[in-house]
């Protein structure tokens, strides 16, 4: 079975919301969701609000009141851009990683990513270097970043 047959299956599960809601109930469907995905991306809140008869502005408000349900997978991205990893190409890799950002927006189940730079990572010998949430790659190139954002995202 794949990912998108399980995920109605489980809205299946949960079409006694239709006659009988309860935020409750919503919650456990949208944290099942989550667990296959996970994230609970734009289309399938669309596709979940259809079938149980809700506006999706009920999930979106439910997603901001729980901190740990998420529309998008979330990760952080620090570029260095301090003076050595600057001598190695990292200005390359911030274009590298705002187009295959820009490449992974529209992807289901896709992970969001914020892209931020600091002036230094301390790990000056392997430039140049990137941090992903707390993982730190070094010696890094542009040809590198799909395979990373692949890892980190889970589609290797």
């Amino acid at each position: 079975m794949d990912q998108d047959q399980l995920m109605e299956d489980i809205v299946a599960g949960y079409g006694d919301i239709k006659e009988n809601y309860q935020q409750e109930r919503l919650v456990e469907l949208l944290r099942e969701i989550q667990e296959l995905y996970g994230c609970i991306p734009e289309d399938i809140q669309k596709y979940i609000a259809d079938e149980l008869g809700i506006k999706q502005v009920v999930i979106k408000s439910i997603l901001k009141y729980f901190p740990s349900l998420h529309s998008a997978k979330r990760h952080k991205i620090t570029l260095c851009v301090g003076p050595r990893c600057s001598q190695k190409e990292s200005g390359e890799l911030a274009e590298a990683l705002r187009e295959e950002i820009r490449a992974r927006r529209n992807r289901k189940g896709a992970g969001f990513f914020t892209f931020t730079t600091k002036n230094c990572l301390k790990q000056c010998r392997n430039a140049p270097n990137l941090k992903i949430d707390d993982k730190i790659f070094s010696g890094v190139r542009p040809g590198d970043i799909r395979k990373i954002l692949n890892s980190i995202d889970g589609d290797d």
